[in-house]
């Protein structure tokens, strides 16, 4: 009992002798001026103290100390000291007083005795001022929000083909239409170069960026990389600090089943190429090759489903050789000779549908999709596509399988899914009825954007109490490069970057522990950990 109260004295005399040193009247001081913290260290026992001067004035001051010991709370300890040259008095409110004597042995460092007026025994001490590192709040809106602009390269070519075209650019056409009326028109093959645009966060200076790929929609007959909404989306992840890339690739198709299958095989090996094309050129692009996603909406979407999914042993029948058609290849095979392996990390399924769900079972690639419960083009369940051209759909096409038979399929298989269902709504989402971007266009990108952060920050850095020792405190550094902690009311005792042991001061009226830093891929972030609401719930836990 004794000895305990020795220590809180001695830390008390520590701060006397630092007043002392700084407002002797017979003596300047070099005691560094604006420093009120310190810590007090009993040289017999190792003991610490934190000493915290609130006020001096000539040759008094007033302050508090508190021990550093194993609890997550520091009962604080008022004093009185009365300053002299290289000594001073201590007084503790209704308790004893101590005597103080020092010298310094270095710039902000002293060392001493103290003895308590009941005793003659003297106890060495160290005092050194409580150095706090500044605290770096990180940059969290990466991968968020729009904080970069955006460069844009156009027409870069990643693959040569055979195929009927690979663009065409006018998004005021309706599918079904365009589809019923050129079934029958005469088409013939040739030689094309498919490009892609690729979209650049300017100034970006970090040295792996997450890519996204946009396959655009047009039931395999139309449509173009840079039409609007792939555009509008594009320079919104480039700008989120993606690298991202929007792709054509072969359409038309005759008017038979097969040839339909065909193409839609044919995008998706085009889109392989594509892919490969990119991690070919992933140090010129600075892309981070864990992090592929992929988007696709309509047409767009079964493609963007298949190069996340399928594999050669899935591929349809109609793509191997028969009597009047050639095959097709693996899906690896066409469009350039580059042999990248590469894995999907999630993708953004909008109004798509696919023939077999088994191809499911090839990966686990995380899944968003996005689909009006009335969609006459791909159904939302399971149906045959293309109602708008009646009874040919059974002659054109097999039964599919739409988003919620999808996201069923994908729970079933431990998957992660989301699916955004717009009741009353059909294809096309994001365009009104003049086909103009309407508000279902920016509710999907934000959609998107918050299910690809989540992938990319697969393990967030949360502070967690150890629930063993209450003053231990831990984050997963399982991605992160650099973090920076910050006690409010109270102090670190020992950190570093996944481990903080941290002491609160119990008068202090907030008492809370900060975290930001940053992961590998960029991302940034913050946590705080309210230790007051802790303190409340467990009662006289921590006593």
């Amino acid at each position: 009992m004794k000895l305990n109260r020795y220590l809180s004295y001695f830390l008390i005399i520590i701060s006397f002798a630092v007043v002392l040193n700084m407002f002797s009247c017979r003596t300047s001081h070099d005691f560094p001026k604006g420093v009120s913290n310190y810590i007090f260290e009993n040289k017999s026992d190792g003991r610490k103290y934190f000493v915290k001067l609130d006020s001096i004035a000539d040759s008094y001051a007033e302050g508090k100390m508190y021990l550093i010991h194993r609890d997550v709370f520091m009962k604080a300890k008022p004093f009185e000291a009365d300053l002299r040259r290289n000594k001073c008095e201590i007084s503790f409110y209704d308790s004893e007083t101590y005597n103080l004597k020092f010298k310094k042995v270095s710039r902000n460092s002293y060392e001493g005795f103290y003895t308590e007026n009941s005793s003659n025994k003297k106890m060495p001490f160290l005092l050194y001022p409580y150095i706090e590192d500044e605290f770096q709040l990180s940059d969290t809106d990466r991968y968020k929000n729009e904080v970069f602009e955006v460069e844009r390269i156009t027409d870069v070519n990643y693959a040569k083909v055979d195929g009927f075209w690979s663009s065409i650019p006018d998004d005021t056409i309706d599918i079904a239409n365009v589809v019923k009326n050129n079934w029958f028109n005469y088409l013939k093959k040739k030689e094309l170069n498919l490009d892609m645009d690729i979209y650049l966060p300017k100034n970006d200076t970090l040295t792996q960026r997450p890519l996204m790929m946009f396959i655009h929609g047009g039931a395999f007959f139309i449509g173009d990389k840079a039409t609007v909404p792939y555009q509008k989306w594009c320079n919104h992840f480039a700008s989120l600090g993606y690298v991202c890339v929007s792709i054509n690739y072969r359409m038309g198709f005759r008017p038979n089943q097969k040839a339909i299958e065909r193409t839609a095989y044919q995008a998706t090996q085009d889109a392989h190429a594509a892919m490969r094309y990119l991690i070919s050129k992933k140090d010129i692009y600075r892309i981070d090759p864990d992090f592929l996603f992929v988007g696709g909406a309509s047409a767009g979407s079964i493609t963007a489903i298949n190069l996340a999914y399928m594999r050669n042993k899935d591929r349809p029948q109609s793509s191997y050789s028969s009597f009047f058609m050639e095959d097709l290849g693996d899906i690896e095979s066409s469009g350039n000779t580059i042999d990248n392996d590469f894995k999907i990390k999630a993708i953004a399924n909008m109004w798509g549908s696919i023939y077999d769900l088994n191809i499911l079972k090839n990966e686990n690639v995380p899944i968003i999709s996005f689909h009006g419960d009335v969609d006459e083009i791909l159904p939302y369940g399971k149906g045959y596509p293309f109602k708008a051209i009646g009874e040919f759909q059974k002659v054109f096409f097999d039964e599919m399988y739409g988003s919620s038979v999808i996201h069923q399929k994908a729970n079933e298989l431990g998957i992660r899914s989301v699916l955004h269902t717009f009741p009353g709504q059909g294809h096309t989402l994001h365009l009104d009825e003049n086909r103009k971007l309407n508000e279902n266009f920016y509710t999907i990108q934000n959609e998107m954007v918050d299910f690809f952060y989540d992938e990319l920050v697969s393990n967030p850095a949360y502070i967690i109490q150890n629930k063993d020792d209450f003053q231990l405190f831990t984050i997963d550094t399982t991605d992160v490069v650099v973090a920076d902690w910050n006690v409010i009311g109270g102090i670190s005792i020992e950190e570093n970057k996944g481990v903080i042991r941290a002491s609160w001061f119990d008068d202090e009226p907030v008492q809370e522990l900060r975290v930001s830093g940053y992961y590998a891929n960029g991302a940034g972030f913050e946590d705080v950990f309210v230790i007051k609401n802790v303190k409340e719930n467990e009662g006289n836990s921590y006593e």
